[in-house]
């Protein structure tokens, strides 16, 4: 078997070296003769020693993957089994990639039978010469798919229930490794074709609320609130919602879209669901729409007319500092205040006197 290797620094445990001529070591059988085989071809052959240890300086590699093996005679000429392979990479490393970056789509019939190929083969490179590439499929969340590990061909499973009215698509992950564990990975999402297609989802009809979050002491926040639409029996649940909102002007301006929106659910029947849009000016009026999201599917905007408010007027306090000033009898003192509201804001300052026989002009 094969135990190591060394390399110009001495005896390793990484799986790449840049040294091309690195050097095997081993154990077998005593005074067995041991052949060396990179690729499957022979390499040469070393004689173990008294222990049947033995070391074997392979000839000059090119870059890239290497399997090493070796198998042991006797002296009686009886050859052993081959060892496992050991895989090195002679210089560094580079993992694999796929071919289609981070994401792709593929599609299959509801009425495909089981074994059916889905698309086209999900696959990556790598840039090491003889490299081996595995595919495999994580987590799939019950999606009734496999996968060839070596050529990335997602296959349909022999006993599946596909309907595209109930599940119009799925969503899989999947991973190449390389020789040495280098991965990558791309989210696969599968449509289900043919049939009749499938509904988008309903939006939300009732409940909505637009107003300021009273807790908000710089008024730049407004809550917006619905209930949570029904769904008809065998819809797709509702994954998410969108919400825009833009400032009411004349002309009007473009619409802010905010994407999968951070919600919190009441515990009320039907769910009362909520969201905030921060960072708005204070004071100012805006309108606002929300939609459901099912999948790649979304729902008309709710509701039709937009829903207004205005947030509130910020609270500015102004600090005086204590003090004391004398005057003659019947003069009287002028008091100059200041203030510079941040560069957005228009509010208004209101500032109080108190004490007695004086007033604030």
């Amino acid at each position: 078997m094969i135990t190591g290797y060394e390399d110009d620094n001495g005896l390793q445990t990484e799986p790449s070296t840049d040294d091309t001529t690195p050097t095997l070591r081993g154990t077998t059988i005593s005074y067995g003769v041991v052949t060396v085989f990179v690729g499957g071809a022979s390499a040469g052959s070393t004689d173990a020693d008294s222990r049947g240890r033995w070391r074997f300086e392979v000839p000059e590699l090119s870059r890239g993957i290497h399997g090493f093996s070796a198998r042991a005679t006797d002296d009686a000429g009886n050859q052993g089994p081959a060892s496992d392979v050991l895989r090195l990479a002679i210089g560094p490393n580079a993992s694999p990639s796929f071919d289609e970056g981070e994401t792709a789509q593929r599609s299959v019939a509801e009425d495909a039978p089981g074994g059916a190929l889905v698309g086209s083969p999900v696959s990556a490179t790598d840039p090491d010469p003889g490299d081996i590439l595995l595919y495999e499929l994580g987590s799939t969340g019950g999606a009734p798919f496999s996968i060839d590990s070596e050529t990335g061909q997602v296959i349909l499973d022999d006993e599946h229930d596909i309907d595209r009215q109930s599940t119009p698509f799925y969503t899989v992950t999947v991973t190449v490794s390389d020789s040495l564990s280098a991965t990558d990975s791309i989210v696969l999402t599968i449509e289900v074709t043919g049939g009749a297609p499938p509904e988008p989802p309903p939006a939300p009809a009732s409940g909505f609320f637009f107003g300021v979050d009273s807790s908000d002491s710089l008024g730049t926040t407004l809550v917006l609130r619905w209930s949570e639409p029904g769904l008809p029996a065998g819809a797709p649940a509702i994954s998410s919602y969108d919400v825009r909102y833009r400032e009411v002007s004349a002309p009007p301006v473009d619409w802010t879209e905010l994407k999968d929106v951070a919600t919190t659910v009441g515990s009320d029947d039907p769910p009362t669901i909520s969201t905030s849009i921060a960072g708005l000016r204070s004071n100012t009026t805006y309108e606002a729409q929300v939609r459901s999201v099912s999948g790649p599917r979304v729902s008309d905007r709710a509701p039709a007319m937009p829903m207004t408010a205005t947030t509130a007027m910020a609270q500015l306090t102004v600090a005086f500092g204590a003090g004391s000033y004398a005057v003659d009898e019947g003069a009287s003192t002028t008091a100059a205040v200041i203030v510079t509201p941040t560069a957005d804001r228009d509010e208004s300052v209101s500032i109080t006197a108190s004490g007695s026989g004086h007033s604030l002009s």
